[in-house]
């Protein structure tokens, strides 16, 4: 989807204002927790600053699946509670930035054990890594 640049007449602070994140979000999930995205679609005057923001609530024992952005970098800022998964008793709030407009997203769990086509093991693997690899899969 291509996001043009708006006119500079027609700017407007509305374009830098996301409303909201002192609101926690709906964490009733499997996963305990909900990532809101503030990307260009939701922030328009981020488009071409090159960066994505998300705030991500966190219910008690929550978590966010290991992850990566294969197209950004990403620095991650607990600001309420405790992570690794929140253990503690209360809500987890934690805010992260990314190094692009559109970082993309691979969770970790679905890239190896939910590929399709299933990984092929090398020849040089030994019987029982390929064993165990064919389980976990």
């Amino acid at each position: 989807m291509e996001i043009l640049c708006k006119n500079p007449k027609d700017v407007t602070a509305h374009g830098f204002f996301f409303p909201g994140l002192d609101k926690p979000r709906d964490t009733s999930n499997p996963l305990g927790s909900n990532v809101t995205q503030l990307n260009v679609d939701k922030t328009p005057g981020l488009n071409t600053l090159g960066i994505y923001l998300a705030c991500i609530d966190y219910a008690p024992y929550g978590l966010n699946p290991p992850h990566i952005q294969p197209r950004g970098t990403e620095i991650l800022v607990v600001i309420e509670g405790t992570l690794e998964f929140n253990r503690g008793d209360y809500n987890a709030v934690a805010f992260a930035a990314l190094s692009s407009q559109n970082a993309g997203v691979i969770t970790i769990a679905n890239a190896v054990f939910g590929s399709d086509p299933r990984i092929m093991f090398s020849s040089r693997l030994s019987n029982l890594i390929r064993i165990l690899l064919t389980l976990l899969q």
